[in-house]
């Protein structure tokens, strides 16, 4: 039977904390963890309620979300993440727009340039010159007030 790579890694380490799978039989896709204790966590393929709203929350920031999957070991594009003005002021960064363009002049255009927060493909910039970046980033930054440059 072929199982999610959730419930894969599950199987793998839940031994190491006392805790049993119990998968549904006919297709491996749904199942539960049951710690010692008794209290279970559930699945469905890639879906678990260990702790959906920190699990969404991390999702929706790019830049976070790249933190993890690259430590995890998989491939995420090289990129960084910079801050608006107003954004940059606030917590004392010098993650500028000027820094990015900076960074995107040392990687060399054309880069992306997209919004952290949003999805679906929205408010992303393909750019090629420092003028296209300026004008990516004044848009972004009206959405958002973190962007990446990769």
């Amino acid at each position: 039977m072929q199982v999610s790579f959730v419930t894969e890694i599950l199987q793998r380490i839940a031994p190491e904390f006392g805790a049993a799978v119990e998968m549904e039989p006919a297709w491996g896709y749904a199942g539960r963890v049951v710690f010692p204790d008794g209290r279970a966590m559930r699945f469905v393929g890639t879906h678990c309620d260990a702790n959906p709203l920190g699990a969404a929350a991390l999702v929706n920031d790019k830049a976070y979300a790249k933190h993890f999957l690259r430590a995890a070991g998989l491939p995420v594009p090289e990129g960084e993440a910079f801050f608006s003005r107003a954004w940059e002021r606030e917590v004392g960064s010098d993650r500028t727009p000027d820094a990015a363009l900076a960074y995107a002049a040392r990687v060399g255009f054309p880069v992306f340039v997209k919004p952290n927060a949003l999805r679906a493909g929205i408010g992303v910039h393909c750019v090629g010159s420092p003028t296209g970046f300026a004008d990516a980033v004044r848009r972004i930054t009206r959405r958002d007030r973190v962007f990446l440059v990769e």
